[in-house]
């Protein structure tokens, strides 16, 4: 009697729903942390802007609950509901509630990142790539409708076309890299998902090494030199840049 054909039954697709609305509510946050810093960048008196936007961030700000909390849930939309209400708006007319835009979108993202790196590694590289995916549509769309001749990027990066257009720096003028002079200060996650800072101590280009970034860890004090990928894979990892004061 001949073996039993085997029939092959149709899998069913999974139910990624929880997953899309994580990653198009990061995708979002990351989106609005590059509307707003691209608002709040070249405000006068940036350094003294930004310090007043922080502190009042932190006064409004809500904790984010932690995972058993029994009122969990209940907290959790309660500080993304906070941060929606100062970061799902226009680019404030006001320096300070712009400066508030940029931290209360840069919270809840780092929030929504923080729960994607909790998940399993396949859902992880699917909730991130629908993320950038969507953010970067936005940022497109967004460029298209200002007729701008910047570039946006889906993370709180600077256009490039900058660097190149500012006579005041001739040293950087056939440079197109980030408007950022040395001594400003990064925030960023690392790969491993910790806070960390950083300070640009000097970038340049060179026959040998190409373009090229030094930058100096806070922790340890010590020096890293970078080339250009590693430095816009740093700063796609940001959350707050603090340019030195004048």
């Amino acid at each position: 009697m001949p073996p039993r054909a085997l029939v092959s039954k149709p899998k069913q697709a999974r139910d990624r729903s929880a997953l899309d609305h994580l990653a198009l509510a990061t995708g979002e946050y990351v989106y609005l942390v590059t509307k707003h810093t691209e608002g709040a960048r070249h405000l006068p008196d940036l350094p003294h802007i930004h310090a007043q936007g922080s502190q009042q961030w932190l006064r409004l700000a809500p904790a984010m609950p932690a995972p058993g909390d029994p009122a969990y849930a209940a907290k959790r939309q309660a500080f993304f509901d906070t941060c929606d209400r100062y970061c799902k708006c226009d680019t404030p007319a006001d320096p300070v509630q712009s400066v508030i835009a940029v931290q209360a979108a840069g919270w809840a993202m780092q929030t929504s990142m923080a729960e994607i790196d909790a998940l399993p590694t396949a859902d992880k590289s699917y909730v991130y790539k629908v993320a950038k995916e969507y953010s970067y549509e936005k940022c497109r769309k967004r460029e298209a409708e200002l007729g701008s001749p910047y570039t946006y990027r889906p993370s709180p990066i600077p256009p490039q076309a900058l660097a190149a257009s500012n006579p005041s720096n001739p040293s950087n003028a056939s440079f197109p890299m980030i408007p950022y002079a040395p001594g400003t200060v990064v925030e960023y996650r690392t790969a491993a998902g910790a806070i960390a800072y950083c300070t640009i101590v000097d970038y340049g280009t060179s026959r040998v090494r190409g373009d090229y970034f030094i930058i100096s860890h806070r922790e340890s004090g010590a020096e890293e030199h970078l080339t250009k990928e590693q430095m816009f894979d740093l700063l796609d990892r940001s959350m707050d840049i603090c340019e030195p004061e004048k």
